[in-house]
């Protein structure tokens, strides 16, 4: 599954329909998995854990690193960002690029080619994808100013990208907490009872030992059943609970 959300979110840019595809496969294992732990296989004795261990951080390095490869195939590979800058000159130059093919195309003369060598039906001119000059300018072939606007559009489209996605990756996680509120109040009153359930053997321990009882303070505080102070479970009460929650 990890292999799985790492090709998806590492190369989304490119094959965005491949998250269905995956949906599916997800389903099916999901499906065979259930098959073999009911019928096939041994059931797995449950145990208790904190998380998913060590593949939390490698899911969350895979995320960080996916925002950074999606970002450069749409800022570099892709021509959204060049096609805006296209029909921005094309804006304020009043349509002097009859086409995004002449925008983003170049001439070059086949005659200053260095094995160059006239045939017949030679053309004079063939075009190549590169933002230079022509043959006719002073500088010719170097690269014209729409060259770097492009490059300027796709640094920017590649640094608003990246923040915006790990912002927004940064308030989906505080806004889902990774464990309900219902699930940390459970495991809260979980150690609680096991603490005080634990002082309590501890306290008839020495009462059975003889030795000097150190619960005498605690037994002298005032008696919260009665609304002498806040309501607190007493010892025994603790000690009822927790054999329950151990028998359910």
């Amino acid at each position: 599954m990890v292999i799985n959300y790492g090709f998806v979110s590492l190369f989304f840019a490119a094959c965005p329909f491949a998250s269905f595809f995956i949906l599916l496969n997800n389903l099916m294992e999901q499906r065979l998995d259930a098959y073999k732990i009911n019928v096939r296989f041994r059931r797995p004795l449950p145990r208790n854990v904190s998380g998913i261990g060590a593949w939390d951080g490698v899911i969350l390095g895979i995320t960080y690193l996916s925002t950074a490869t999606n970002a450069f195939l749409i800022g570099i590979t892709g021509d959204v960002v060049s096609y805006a800058s296209y029909a921005i000159n094309q804006w304020e130059q009043h349509y002097r690029y009859r086409s995004y093919a002449n925008y983003t195309m170049s001439r070059f003369k086949t005659e200053d080619f260095d094995f160059y060598r006239k045939v017949n039906n030679t053309p004079e001119y063939c075009y190549y994808r590169g933002m230079r000059l022509g043959p006719e300018d002073e500088k010719k072939y170097s690269i014209d100013g729409p060259y770097w606007e492009d490059v300027t559009w796709r640094l920017i489209t590649i640094f608003v990208f990246e923040h915006f996605v790990l912002m927004f990756n940064s308030v989906l996680g505080f806004i889902i907490p990774d464990y309900p509120k219902c699930v940390k109040d459970q495991l809260n009153l979980d150690r609680q009872l096991a603490k005080e359930a634990k002082l309590l053997m501890l306290k008839e321990e020495r009462e059975e030992s003889g030795q000097p009882d150190e619960w005498e303070r605690y037994d002298k505080r005032p008696d919260f059943s009665k609304g002498e102070g806040p309501i607190r479970p007493s010892l025994l009460n603790v000690k009822n609970q927790w054999n329950e929650h151990i028998l359910i």
